[in-house]
């Protein structure tokens, strides 16, 4: 009977041992996805200005994806992040986890053209309500609003809490 209980403890504590690292992992996908974000599109030294210029020395030549010509750039991480929250952002689609911000954001849309002579970027300041996928609390991927959409006040708040 002794070598039987000494199994199911092992088997037990395996579990345990393998259900925290599973707990673990899927806490930290998240955060991969959210740091993803950040390096897209609050990355360290970017200008906040739309001097074309600045944006070409912070992003050379190079500087987007291969099939990317469009990204968006914001500044305020507390701010950000609060759209993810009841107090800072309502719910845009629940279906897949979209907050569309309270307020209105400032933020650069850098475009690059690909024939243009020169400097390929074109920034151009944009005050818009963001739109956020959000998981854990933590925006990990920029919606394009180019509807211009806004938030219906009667929508509940990002984060599970009711609208106020």
């Amino acid at each position: 009977m002794a070598g039987y209980q000494r199994c199911i403890f092992l088997a037990l504590a395996c579990l345990l041992l393998c259900h925290d690292s599973l707990e673990v992992k899927a806490i930290e996908g998240s955060n991969n996805e959210y740091h993803k974000f950040l390096s897209r599109h609050m990355p360290k030294n970017a200008p906040t200005s739309a001097n074309a210029d600045e944006w070409l020395k912070f992003l050379g030549p190079n500087g987007f994806a291969r099939n990317e010509n469009k990204r968006s750039f914001l500044n305020d991480i507390k701010k950000v992040k609060a759209v993810c929250t009841s107090q800072g952002g309502l719910q845009y689609n629940s279906a897949v986890k979209l907050c569309i911000s309270r307020k209105k954001f400032h933020f650069i849309r850098v475009t690059k053209t690909s024939s243009k002579k020169g400097n390929p970027y074109t920034p151009l300041k944009v005050y818009k309500h963001l739109i956020l996928a959000c998981e854990d609390g933590l925006p990990i991927h920029f919606e394009a609003n180019g509807g211009g959409h806004t938030p219906e006040h009667t929508s509940l708040g990002c984060g599970g809490g009711k609208a106020e």
